[in-house]
């Protein structure tokens, strides 16, 4: 979401990526 710079998966939830 918002916190990471991959977050393909996400919409507004902060994904695996890290």
């Amino acid at each position: 979401a918002h916190n990471f710079p991959l977050d393909l998966a996400a919409v507004e939830v902060p994904s695996i990526n890290g």
